[in-house]
């Protein structure tokens, strides 16, 4: 027998049948032999394999798993033992009352669940389609066809919004005008994410005049200090370049601003303090010459002492921008909001569900009726499952 490192971890996952267990491995570790041997040996133990489902993410995963268990099962049947399964019965061999055991389960194998979750959570809508609130004549729709439904949905809707009397003060309309195609890529991202994450919501954004105010005070100090001291020309230069900065935010720092206010504020374009990306700061440069023709022997600590300046109105604008960014988010995502419910009014009334759908709603009809929550665990008493990503877990 080659031993390996993690033995004691899989003869547990093979033998604590009664425990939750969570197991993470990368690929190629053989998660799915040990799934298909804790299922052999859940068989062994005269668990019902009607009480059983192994849950994939793959049809061509869950064939795979059973032909494992097949393969497994035979194997102890005919006294052999597969190396998948020897940290089970380091102990002991397969007793004859659990080679009874598995010989009778094997001819009822029919009667185990194994498919992929999307299955899996269509049949139990589809039992409860009452409780679930969904069409029991429904029509499950895939990836490609949810995103023509979505394209023309999106398309129909960002028409009603930009199309005759529209609204210019509407968000939507106020960036298509300065950037159409940031406009329609950012909405249906988001629609896309809010569709993939129903129930995320943005943060409370910070207040972005407090950030401006921040910003400003630091630019004034800045000013006050370099005004004591023998600064060189380029160093006054950056401070002026702040304070041009400092006018530019303006409105920020003087109260609640509309979106199509706010907007042009996110992004700086002319500064020579500012990165390729105008989001950020380039380095503090010392100018320790320029300093020292200046100031003489104090020129490299008065140097060190205006990068501390400069940098800590960098570090303020970076979060002056990013606040300013995060209530346009915000304003923007509840926007999408639209978009999202007029998707949803479509698939209901055209009787789709795609594959989100399922796994969202079996998770709603799960938490909010405890009995059909009891009526699937009495049907599944042992739920096995793998999922690629993040991990994969058994229970």
């Amino acid at each position: 027998m080659t031993r390996v490192p993690d033995e004691a971890q899989r003869a547990r996952a093979l033998t604590d049948l009664e425990s939750t267990l969570l197991i993470e491995a990368s690929a190629g570790t053989g998660k799915t032999s040990l799934l298909a041997g804790r299922l052999a040996m859940l068989l062994a133990a005269e668990r019902k394999p009607a009480d059983i489902a192994a849950i994939t993410f793959t049809e061509r995963a869950a064939a795979e798993l059973r032909t494992r268990l097949d393969k497994f099962a035979d194997a102890l049947l005919a006294g052999e033992m597969p190396q998948d399964l020897e940290p089970a019965f380091l102990k002991a061999p397969l007793s004859e009352e659990q080679r009874v055991f598995l010989a009778r389960a094997k001819g009822r194998l029919g009667e185990l669940t194994a498919s992929t979750i999307h299955a899996f959570c269509l049949a139990i809508l589809q039992s409860y389609a009452v409780e679930a609130k969904i069409d029991p004549g429904a029509v499950v729709i895939n990836g490609e066809e949810t995103e023509l439904a979505f394209q023309s949905v999106f398309e129909k809707w960002l028409e009603r919004r930009l199309g005759h009397g529209a609204n210019p003060d509407d968000p939507i309309v106020v960036m298509a005008s300065l950037d159409p195609r940031r406009a329609v890529n950012t909405l249906r991202s988001l629609a896309r994410f809010r569709r993939r994450h129903p129930d995320a919501r943005p943060l409370q954004p910070p207040s972005y005049t407090d950030a401006a105010r921040d910003f400003t005070d630091s630019v004034e100090g800045f000013r006050r200090w370099i005004g004591t001291v023998p600064a060189p020309d380029a160093a006054l230069a950056d401070v002026t370049a702040l304070e041009e900065l400092v006018a530019f935010f303006a409105p920020a720092a003087n109260g609640d601003l509309s979106f199509a206010e706010l907007l042009p504020l996110v992004r700086p374009s002319n500064s020579t303090l500012l990165g390729w990306d105008r989001r950020t700061f380039y380095v503090y440069r010392p100018r320790r010459k320029e300093w020292a023709r200046t100031a003489a022997a104090k020129g490299a600590e008065l140097g060190d002492a205006a990068g501390v300046h400069y940098n800590r109105c960098s570090e303020l604008f970076v979060h002056l921008a990013g606040t300013i960014a995060d209530n346009l988010l915000a304003n923007f995502f509840d926007e999408s909001k639209e978009l999202v419910d007029a998707f949803e009014a479509f698939k209901r009334d055209a009787a789709f569900l795609d594959f989100d759908d399922i796994l969202f709603r079996t998770r709603a009809l799960l938490r909010a009726h405890e009995s059909v929550r009891k009526d699937v665990a009495k049907r599944h008493r042992h739920i096995l499952g793998r999922v690629d990503i993040p991990a994969s877990f058994s229970r």
